[in-house]
């Protein structure tokens, strides 16, 4: 079974109790004694606007505090204020896509409504999107000829297309406002209004005996038929979505659409499936019903009819399993084991449509002992059941339904909010755009899972500076297109004696020896979705290169060498090739299989993506894995080759200015380049080193983070920050390198430029804190991601909502708020701002104040 690798969402911390009950339908003994009823003190404190009541279950559980309180005039005017919120920071809904959908019927008018009439579909096209979306409605069902004529006369619309408006709007999951659908919003969408009343599975045509056709299982054929010719033979995702009904209808068909797709040579469109509501439990009912309404027939009994009464076709390998008890496939913990393809659950763990069908009744009084016993059984059973499932979210409510709301909060015992569940998935209640909130904890990995573990290169030729196998960190995530290669960063050396004086020194940075079996990721290789909201589930590889688990890196060649160790050479300098071996291992473990691979590095990592990007997607494509797109994203690795604040001797690596440093390394190295960067600057191919200079000349889209202010950049260029004080003309080149990094950046499609003292960032926990114009690196990551595969144009634009290019206004170092802390060069100790600023001279001072650069609160330093 494929799926998300363990994204489990389910409400943990408060399984106990009904979140959503309703005061009016606990038993008495259920409240705290405050809360009864009975006049008094105590009971009007109970309708105050800020009261909490205590849930006390039956049978002198544990009492929880529970926040009951009405706050419906309060929410609206929330509501409101929200909407005029995310207006603003969408400006792109202003653009307004057509919002209605429009109702097409089946040009093959044999396949109908129960009554029928001509079955269809609504539908609005985003030209643009090569994704897909279909919803399955909901809405309960018939099975037999008195409740199908029951449901005729009191729900016609459920049957028959006559009451069909010619428009309708999508709201929740299909609507076209990306404030309120931040990642399906311009997706093209296909609402599949219900009306063969058989949850999606019939093929009975109508007769003259039944009255009925049910036709739900052919509805769905006929229609991805139709959309064929409108782009989905295009698209690269189908994710087929239902609610209730439709829910179930979901797990009956998705592996069905696959094969449908599959069969007529559209092998390449990826068809996913999101069920909600619609994980029905095998179990008997509170009361017994006797059948006679559909409300009143539990679930065994009422499938064991309506597969009958529908000529229902279940999955074949489901079927298989279940020979002479098909129906058991409409239950989703024993259909999911048999679904193929990757489906996501939304389920409430006391879902309301369960509770009817078991005849518990929720209104009309209060709950007894016996009823609240059998609603927190079935809580439990559903939580047992979907924790087998790999992609899930259940929260502990009273509810049903909700990938169609247009807002909701859930906040369950546990005080989360659930604000996105993944950018593939897009569930959840959506109160502010680009927040993902994920309960600590819920992921469903052993902690075991989390680390990389060590695989030394099968070629024992290619190696460390020393002699040493060269290797990698990898954490597999089998179901995942993604791969996520990253390189290590940890300066260089660049002649014999700086080699000797790192070997002596960082030995670790030089050789494998004392490696560990396993390293924990941080930032971007984060497993934690909290972490890392849209990377965690990919396969993480590392790349390494020193003994330890800080610096993994061991050519010290920028990754850029091809000079294997001599008798005669001490070192050996073979980082390209340590890429190029650790890629070729990998397709054997799925990298053959995947859609994206990220080659990404901070500082000479950071440069080292720069110089092998193209080298690695022309490896792929020499080796037949051209659907293997190959990006890149550089961090803390864009050098500008000026020259030196202070001139350096090059007696130490971090003293010798980046255009001698470079000059000399390329020698030392033997670095291989581009071959498009080497042809434009033949005799000067150093050049190529230097981000502004290599990056027109890359094929591969390439994505570029870079502080304006970069720590390393500054120390070789002998710009001292700390320490002892600052100088007018230090102050003077450090405001030229800012701008001059800025402007080389203006030109580059996709980057993120904090005006910050700062050097590396994504391989930092904080690397979701720093923004930039309101945007965070992982957003903006996001979005390029996104405008790669076309999911955020409208009419040909980028929305301007999706930003993937944020550089800060300002030049003065730390002017951004969300910068990360100053450490001091020499002591390594954190500085703040203050501190910073007295290391400057008056003038220095004095020239700040005048640009505007220190506010009134910080002139104090003065005087």
């Amino acid at each position: 079974m494929m799926g998300l690798n363990g994204f489990v969402f389910v409400d943990s911390g408060c399984n106990e109790l009904l979140r959503c009950v309703p005061r009016a339908l606990l038993p008495a003994d259920a409240l705290h004694p405050h809360e009864r009823s009975g006049g008094g003190e105590d009971s009007s404190r109970s309708s105050g606007s800020n009261s909490a009541a205590h849930l006390q279950p039956p049978g002198g559980a544990e009492s929880i505090p529970l926040d009951l309180t009405p706050v419906k005039a309060k929410a609206d005017d929330f509501l409101a204020q929200l909407e005029n919120l995310a207006q603003s920071l969408y400006t792109c809904s202003s653009h307004k896509l057509d919002e209605d959908m429009r109702l097409q019927f089946l040009k093959n008018d044999s396949v109908t409504c129960n009554d029928g009439s001509p079955a269809g579909y609504y539908i609005r096209e985003s030209k643009s999107s090569k994704r897909w979306l279909l919803l399955l409605e909901g809405g309960w069902y018939c099975f037999s000829k008195h409740s199908c004529d029951y449901r005729m006369k009191t729900t016609r619309a459920l049957m028959s297309s006559s009451p069909w408006p010619q428009t309708r709007k999508g709201t929740g999951i299909l609507s076209p406002k990306p404030e309120e659908n931040p990642y399906w919003w311009n997706a093209n969408m296909v609402f599949l209004p219900y009306c063969s009343s058989d949850l999606w599975s019939g093929t009975k045509p109508k007769t003259e005996d039944s009255g009925y056709a049910f036709m739900g299982s052919l509805i769905i054929k006929e229609v991805v038929n139709e959309l064929l010719s409108k782009g989905l033979d295009k698209a690269k995702v189908l994710l087929l979505a239902g609610i209730s009904a439709g829910g179930v209808g979901v797990l009956v068909n998705v592996d069905r659409v696959e094969e449908q797709l599959r069969s007529q040579g559209h092998q390449g469109v990826q068809v996913r499936g999101l069920s909600d509501s619609g994980w029905i439990l095998q179990r008997e009912q509170y009361k017994q019903g006797d059948c006679t309404h559909v409300l009143s027939c539990g679930p065994n009994d009422m499938v064991k009819i309506g597969f009958r009464y529908w000529g229902a076709a279940v999955p074949e390998v489901c079927r298989q399993s279940h020979i002479g008890a098909e129906w058991n496939c409409f239950f989703g913990p024993i259909i999911y084991p048999t679904i193929k393809s990757p489906t996501f659950v939304v389920r409430w763990l006391f879902d309301q449509a369960q509770m009817t069908i078991s005849n518990v009744d929720m209104t009309g009084g209060v709950i007894t002992e016996g009823q609240w016993n059998y609603m927190h059984s079935i809580g439990q059973e559903t939580k047992t059941t979907v924790q087998h499932a790999l992609a899930v979210f259940a929260p502990a409510c009273l509810a049903h339904e909700l990938i169609t709301r247009t807002c909701c909060t859930l906040s369950g015992g546990c005080g989360f909010v659930l604000m996105g569940v993944m950018r593939n998935w897009a569930l959840g209640c959506l109160l502010l755009p680009f927040i993902h909130v994920m309960a600590a904890g819920t992921l469903k990995a052993k902690e075991t899972d989390l680390d990389m573990k060590l695989h030394f290169l099968r070629n024992n030729s290619v190696t460390c500076n020393d002699g040493s196998p060269a290797g990698y960190y990898i954490r597999e995530s089998k179901g995942s297109p993604r791969w996520l290669l990253f390189l290590e960063g940890g300066w260089y050396c660049i002649s014999k004696d700086t080699c000797d004086y790192r070997f002596q020194t960082m030995k670790t940075l030089m050789g494998s020896s004392s490696w560990s079996q396993t390293r924990r990721g941080r930032g971007i290789l984060s497993p934690k979705p909290e972490e890392n909201p849209y990377w965690w589930d990919s396969n993480m590889v590392r790349l390494i290169q020193l003994s330890c688990s800080f610096l993994p890196y061991c050519s010290s060649d920028v990754w850029s060498g091809t000079r294997p160790k001599m008798e005669n050479d001490d070192f050996a300098f073979l980082g390209a090739l340590i890429i190029k071996e650790v890629v070729k291992e990998l397709l054997s473990k799925g990298l053959d299989q995947a859609e994206v691979l990220i080659l990404t590095g901070s500082s000479a990592g950071g440069i080292g993506v720069l110089v092998n990007v193209d080298h690695v997607a022309e490896q792929l494509q020499t080796l037949g894995h051209q659907a293997v797109q190959v990006r890149g994203l550089s961090d803390s690795g864009w050098i500008l080759d000026r020259k030196n604040y202070k001139f350096g001797d090059c007696l130490h690596v971090l003293n010798c200015g980046p255009i001698d440093s470079v000059k000399k390394g390329i020698r030392q190295w033997r670095t291989i380049m581009p071959e498009i960067c080497r042809r434009a600057h033949i005799g000067e191919e150093w050049k190529c080193f230097f981000g502004y200079k290599i990056y027109p000349t890359l094929k591969s889209p390439v994505f570029v983070m870079e502080w304006l202010f970069d720590q390393a950049q500054l120390m070789v260029f002998n710009v001292t920050l700390t320490g002892q004080p600052f100088l007018q003309g230090e102050w003077n080149y450090l405001q030229s390198l800012g701008t001059e990094l800025k402007s080389t950046l203006l030109h580059v499609s996709a980057a993120f430029a904090p005006s910050c003292l700062a050097h590396e960032l994504i391989n930092s926990n904080s690397w979701i804190d720093v923004q930039v114009k309101g945007t965070s690196l992982p957003a903006a990551l996001h979005c390029w991601d996104q405008n790669l595969q076309g999911n955020t144009h409208i009419n040909g634009n980028r929305a301007p909502s999706c930003p993937q290019h944020v550089i800060d206004s300002c030049l003065w170092p730390q002017c951004n708020p969300t910068c990360p802390q100053i450490y001091d060069q020499q002591s390594g100790q954190e500085i703040s701002i203050e501190q910073f600023l007295e290391y400057m001279e008056d003038d220095v001072m004095k020239i700040a104040t005048q640009q505007g650069m220190l506010t009134r609160d910080e002139e104090w330093l003065l005087s």
